[in-house]
């Protein structure tokens, strides 16, 4: 079956030609973007940072990403691997396995909850380094 979509594909092939000097002109009349000029104080709540390669970065607090940590919670959130990001002790995946996945994953839950909704306010610099089971308390 793959095979007759193939020589199917291949048979429509000669129809279709490149006009390199549409494309030449296409890259021509192209300007290039930027963001060194931008204006960045119409979000808040956010701490918003270009780096040397002119790359957007979403950072709240402790430099770390409250987006990374957050689908690391989701992911693998059983297993605590959200809070060694976080800066958290390094025992912490043990903590979580001893208690079953974060007490059957309602301690990742609300991990995962407080990460979103303190992330968007741009605090999670308080749970940086945090080594406590319960960071949120």
């Amino acid at each position: 079956m793959f095979a007759l979509f193939g020589m199917v594909g291949l048979s429509f092939a000669d129809k279709y030609e490149l006009d390199n000097t549409a494309i030449d002109n296409a890259f021509n009349q192209a300007t290039a973007l930027s963001f060194d000029n931008m204006d960045l104080s119409a979000i808040n709540g956010l701490d918003l940072n270009l780096d040397l390669n002119s790359q957007l970065t979403m950072t709240a607090g402790g430099g770390k990403n409250w987006g990374v940590a957050a689908l690391l919670d989701f992911f693998l959130g059983g297993i605590g691997i959200h809070r060694m990001y976080l800066g958290s002790s390094n025992l912490m995946w043990l903590y979580y396995g001893i208690t079953c996945c974060g007490i059957f994953g309602i301690v990742p839950l609300v991990d995962f909850i407080v990460i979103v909704v303190d992330g968007i306010d741009g605090n999670i610099g308080k749970y940086c380094g945090n080594s406590s089971y319960f960071m949120w308390l």
